[in-house]
């Protein structure tokens, strides 16, 4: 494939993954737990991990530090949302319409690193009766008015299978900073 063909590719793609929209807001968040952090980056003797949220989405990269694979089941991640709920997340390689079929599990291999975007199943829709967009959509993962989250705080829960030994992360994000793009 030539790279005008790839990049064609990649942009519809991107186009279908966000139901054309674009992150309106920068979210600056920092990690409140498992240890308080200025940014919103963990790291311990296995993995360093780092979040970056938008409008619609959390997006990590994952870097397994073990000498063994790590072993992700996204059936078991939730996405904590500000008021509390507890979410179930599809990764960015599930189809739209099986948002709620079980997930196959991914393995990062040792000393490899991953990059996922993860998305709340229950924030994804079809837009059947809308004149303007027609297609599946995503709501933003804080619906309301962006300034009455700054202080709030939201979480993810990542259970991953490390060494054969299951390890419970429950990261706990505030929102430190809101910049409207412009």
């Amino acid at each position: 494939m030539n790279t005008r063909n790839l990049l064609l590719t990649l942009a519809v793609s991107s186009m279908i993954l966000t139901g054309c929209a674009v992150s309106v807001v920068d979210w600056g968040i920092k990690i409140e737990s498992p240890v308080k952090a200025e940014t919103a980056a963990y790291s311990d003797e296995d993995i360093d991990i780092n979040f970056l949220v938008d409008d619609r989405s959390i997006n990590f990269d994952l870097k397994n530090k073990t000498q063994n694979g790590i072993k992700l089941n996204y059936d078991e991640i939730s996405y904590i949302s500000p008021g509390g709920a507890s979410l179930r997340v599809v990764s960015s390689n599930i189809r739209f319409a099986d948002r709620f079929a079980p997930q196959a599990p991914v393995v990062v291999p040792p000393g490899l690193s991953i990059s996922e975007t993860i998305i709340p199943a229950q924030n994804i829709f079809f837009r059947a009766r809308d004149m303007a967009y027609y297609g599946w959509d995503v709501l933003p993962l804080f619906p309301n008015d962006s300034k009455t989250y700054l202080g709030k705080g939201f979480g993810l829960y990542i259970p991953m299978e490390i060494k054969g030994v299951k390890k419970e992360f429950m990261f706990k994000f505030v929102i430190t900073s809101i910049e409207k793009k412009k």
